[in-house]
């Protein structure tokens, strides 16, 4: 019976640890998602000026 609270008690550590993880990746990936957002912006505007004279 100790066991299988025991098994519970990792089950439950890992699957906080998971949603931890899965959290910090999501806002980690919102951040790539934004920067790349402007970058890309930034990008466009500077391809679309350096054309502007020629």
């Amino acid at each position: 019976m100790v066991k299988q609270r025991d098994q519970t008690a990792s089950v439950l550590n890992s699957t906080s640890f998971t949603w931890k993880y899965l959290i910090a990746l999501g806002k980690w990936q919102g951040v790539m998602e934004v920067t790349s957002i402007i970058t890309h912006t930034h990008t466009l505007k500077a391809c679309y000026t350096q054309q502007l004279p020629h």
